[in-house]
């Protein structure tokens, strides 16, 4: 069902703004929805590498995460996780503590 589907992603994000003002600004909320391709679904409980960087949302956290904190997970993960395992890498940032939090999961799920 999309309609739960959608429920459960924005419910997940208080800071997306679903209201219908910002809806009629955004253009064809459904359509541009729909166009999104996006699977729910639960990580499993494994070991995991895990650190907080500062988050600004601005360029510079944007080039500090790409160049300097994901791929020192990527390394770190290869060199402690499961061998013959593919790196899987989540992050989360919160715009009100302006942190981000990544998880790299260290052995297969």
């Amino acid at each position: 069902d999309a309609d739960l589907a959608r429920r459960t992603l924005l419910g997940k994000n208080e800071n997306i703004d679903v209201s219908e003002e910002n809806k009629q600004k955004s253009g064809d909320w459904e359509e541009y929805v729909g166009n999104i391709p996006y699977e729910v679904g639960r990580i499993p409980a494994v070991p995991a590498a895990t650190t907080v960087f500062p988050y600004t949302g601005g360029f510079v956290s944007a080039l500090m995460h790409q160049f300097k904190v994901f791929p020192a997970m990527l390394k770190y993960a290869r060199a402690h996780g499961a061998e013959g395992s593919s790196v899987v890498m989540s992050s989360t940032c919160n715009n009100d503590q302006q942190m981000c939090t990544h998880y790299a999961m260290l052995a297969k799920g």
